[in-house]
């Protein structure tokens, strides 16, 4: 395991594997830096825009993205299947939009509408499906091709990675 390696760097990395208890401590950590961010920016001390609330939402969109390849990892899966479930999610938005303007018109647009939270509880309910099972599904029970079993956190690294990082350190 790569347990010299420190939580945020595993946090940071797509390579390892993310038992769902590692992924449960990543949307905890997510979360309260997302509350730390918006009680500063209810606090009038940073800014909702600018570069800094920039750097802030990319770090924030990449450790949930590079959490959810570590636990596809455990569960045996490529990260591919990410590119491939966004193109399905994208097909199917733009499938339910055409269905309901055709059905409804352009009112099933208007938010607050009956038509308009239909058509987004269509659109959400597969992506919500796939997330509760991300967080659900058991993982590999021994090491697999994408690194050891993790233990600990929840999160592990493979061999190389953890390797190739103390021999960076060590030079």
């Amino acid at each position: 395991m790569g347990s010299d390696t420190p939580l945020l760097v595993q946090m940071l990395l797509p390579v390892g594997r993310c038992r769902r208890r590692g992924l449960l401590l990543a949307a905890a950590t997510l979360l309260v830096a997302q509350l730390a961010f918006t009680v500063l920016v209810a606090a009038g001390l940073v800014g909702f825009y600018g570069a800094g609330a920039l750097v802030f939402k990319l770090l924030m969109v990449w450790i949930a993205l590079a959490m959810t390849v570590k636990r596809l990892h455990d569960v045996g899966q490529s990260a591919w299947w990410m590119v491939a479930g966004v193109t399905a999610l994208l097909a199917w938005t733009f499938a339910i939009s055409l269905a309901f303007h055709a059905l409804v018109g352009i009112e099933a647009f208007i938010p607050g509408t009956l038509s308009y939270w239909l058509s987004f509880a269509i659109v959400v309910l597969p992506a919500l499906a796939v997330a509760i099972w991300l967080h659900a599904a058991p993982g590999d029970h021994r090491d697999n091709r994408y690194g050891p079993l993790p233990d600990g956190f929840g999160l592990s690294m493979p061999e190389r990675a953890s390797r190739r990082r103390s021999e960076t350190a060590a030079a």
